[in-house]
């Protein structure tokens, strides 16, 4: 188990010019394992992610691609032996997962901000999130228990994930993808166990959020617990649209 959390934060405290020096596609490798929530401040609460993207990459990084599941530390590794969630040899058990576990203390184990683009995530078991927020100006955060991605984002894919075990206080138990988010798409994501109280126990999708796109995509055991909630597993805003569903499950 590696007990400190993996924070990734590009924003504009960075240096500017060493960012336009960057390579135009951009990988970080996580070895498999266990990586927890650890607030820098101590705080046994705290409002940070595991993984956090904010939107000023986007002025830099034509692709930005954040694979876990390797089976080493080799910094030598090539890209193309990342390895999916399942293993054929041992009929769909993980081999050996990259896990974030929020531990019921992250707000949100993994936060895309607004405006960030050209994200791939790939490769993790994500686990034990938990969206709450105090302050009613912010209720942003109690959306996306696991997963959050906030408006604007775009050309976000997730692929081979399996996202469990995690809460929030409004939509979106193991994710939510808020307003005028464009272009996500879904592969080989499975998620278990969430919890919402408004509504979207699993996933929930905003209002002006197009083009969703997911393949072989599973909800399981999710509920939305709220008097009025509505969509145990899955809830779709009004206005999202082009939302496409190939070879998943909801039970």
């Amino acid at each position: 188990t590696i007990s400190s959390a993996i924070k990734i934060a590009i924003d504009e405290r960075q240096s500017e010019d060493r960012l336009k020096q960057a390579h135009k596609k951009i990988y970080i490798i996580i070895a498999g394992g266990e990586y927890t929530y650890e607030h820098e401040y101590g705080a046994i609460n705290g409002n940070a992610s595991i993984i956090t993207l904010a939107g000023f990459a986007q002025n830099f990084y034509t692709d930005l691609e954040i694979l876990g599941g390797y089976l080493s530390d080799d910094p030598c590794l090539e890209i193309s032996k990342n390895i999916q969630i399942r293993n054929e040899q041992s009929g769909g058990a993980p081999e050996r997962v990259t896990v974030l576990d929020g531990q019921t203390k992250s707000n949100h184990v993994v936060e895309i901000a607004s405006g960030a683009s050209n994200i791939l995530l790939k490769g993790f078991s994500i686990q034990n999130g938990k969206a709450v927020e105090d302050l009613p100006r912010q209720e942003y955060k109690k959306m996306g228990g696991a997963i959050l991605v906030r408006t604007h984002a775009k050309n976000i894919s997730l692929e081979n994930l399996q996202i469990s075990s995690s809460e929030a206080d409004m939509m979106g138990g193991c994710m939510a993808i808020i307003d005028n988010v464009q272009d996500i798409n879904f592969t080989n994501v499975q998620f278990t166990g969430c919890v919402a109280k408004r509504g979207g126990g699993a996933l929930y999708i905003g209002d002006d959020v197009n083009d969703v796109v997911t393949r072989n995509f599973s909800i399981k055991k999710s509920l939305a617990t709220g008097a009025n909630a509505f969509g145990g597993g899955l809830l779709i805003a009004a206005r999202a649209k082009n939302i496409f569903f190939i070879d998943g499950t909801i039970s």
